[in-house]
């Protein structure tokens, strides 16, 4: 009564094809958002930086306060973007380690294990199918590197741009109260 289309096995061809273009797709999302960082947040901070020193009359008060909202949301939609970044970086992760199952590859699940913190690689269940030795090696515990850690919260890189995009977004609506405090005390 209803055809049931199965769907072929993938070849080996196109789950390596698959598997570059999860990367390729990767690697151009992550340069996008570091670019998309220094021109909004490091733009951000020098405009502020040349905003202190300005003397506010009510007409540059009024264009500061367009530029500090028009800001705000930029930001804001950035902070937006780099979440969707994590989630479509997360995915490609994920199905690459897939792949690399299925084809034996090693690459992405190494990396994987080792952003893992030791207590946290537990690579004995979940690759069991991963060679002895290299079963054996993950879990020993390795230096890691230090991590920035602001009032004893450890946090990752892409934490510190974060909290630096939140701190340019206060930054704006502080030159807001500034800019209209100079204005009112020069009329």
């Amino acid at each position: 009564m209803f055809s049931i289309r199965r769907r072929s096995v993938p070849s080996s061809q196109d789950l390596l094809k698959e598997y570059e273009s999860a990367q390729l797709h990767v690697s151009t999302l992550s340069s996008s958002v570091f670019q998309s960082t220094a021109i909004v947040v490091g733009g951000s901070i020098a405009a502020l930086a040349l905003l202190v020193e300005a003397e506010f009359s009510r007409e540059l008060a009024i264009a500061v306060t367009t530029l500090a909202v028009g800001a705000v949301f930029i930001i804001e939609l950035w902070l937006f973007n780099w979440r969707r970044h994590e989630m479509v970086t997360y995915n490609h992760a994920t199905r690459m380690r897939a792949i690399e199952r299925l084809r034996g590859m090693r690459k992405n699940i190494y990396m994987y294990l080792l952003s893992k913190s030791p207590d946290k690689r537990r690579c004995t269940d979940e690759w069991t199918w991963l060679s002895r030795e290299e079963r054996e090696r993950f879990p020993r515990p390795y230096d890691e590197l230090p991590k920035f850690s602001p009032f004893g919260i450890p946090m990752k890189g892409w934490d510190v741009l974060q909290v630096t995009a939140r701190a340019v977004q206060v930054g704006w609506l502080m030159m807001i109260v500034y800019a209209w405090v100079q204005a009112e005390n020069l009329t």
